[in-house]
């Protein structure tokens, strides 16, 4: 799961604490993200503890930076001995990242049609911020029964914004992305449309999965 880490555990059968201190770690989630994620830097605290069976790992300030962006965690996982994989509860908040790196760490099993989506439509530009909550389990993903949440929003400074095959693409957008599920909400706050401004205008792409 996580790889390359040192520091000091301390705590009893039931319950502890974890400091790492690690110049790199590698986090491998293969049933839930495609591509591993290297965290350079890593100098955080982990809570651990026994409940009914299950190990809860949690975290208040997981402070790092990978290779593709700087990146906070704040939550809980719970594994539970009988279920296939474990609860997350989690709220992510990254920054300074580039927009082609969005589709690269989408959920492994992701729609392919939302796959397609971020690809295509995020052409160039920076991502300064960007914030999301899960809630959940990664094998039930993308909650098709409501089965957890998945809540999605970020900065963008996009190059070009090709959001749909049969419009023309936009260009210079600066907009607020709101991902809710298979719904993305595109709030434009200004940018240009051949060559006509915009000031501002919102999109919403519905049934991506």
């Amino acid at each position: 799961l996580l790889n390359g880490l040192y520091g000091q555990l301390q705590g009893t059968r039931k319950e502890g604490s974890i400091r790492i201190e690690s110049s790199t770690a590698q986090l491998d989630l293969e049933e839930f993200l495609t591509n591993s994620l290297t965290f350079y830097e890593l100098n955080t605290e982990l809570n651990w503890q026994y409940q009914n069976n299950n190990l809860i790992l949690s975290t208040e300030q997981f402070d790092t930076h990978t290779q593709d962006f700087d990146l906070n965690i704040k939550g809980n996982l719970s594994f539970d001995e009988e279920a296939e994989s474990p609860f997350l509860n989690l709220l992510v908040e990254l920054s300074d990242a580039e927009v082609e790196t969005v589709s690269k760490y989408l959920p492994k099993n992701s729609p392919e049609k939302s796959k397609r989506w971020f690809k295509r439509s995020l052409v160039g530009g920076k991502i300064p911020y960007a914030k999301f909550v899960f809630r959940g389990r990664p094998k039930d993903y993308p909650f098709r029964n409501n089965d957890g949440v998945f809540l999605g929003y970020a900065e963008a400074n996009l190059e070009t914004l090709d959001y749909h095959p049969l419009w023309p693409p936009a260009d210079g957008i600066n907009a607020g992305i709101m991902v809710n599920g298979d719904t993305v909400t595109i709030d434009v706050q200004s940018g240009y449309f051949f060559d006509s401004e915009i000031t501002r205008t919102t999109a919403i792409i519905e049934n991506l999965s």
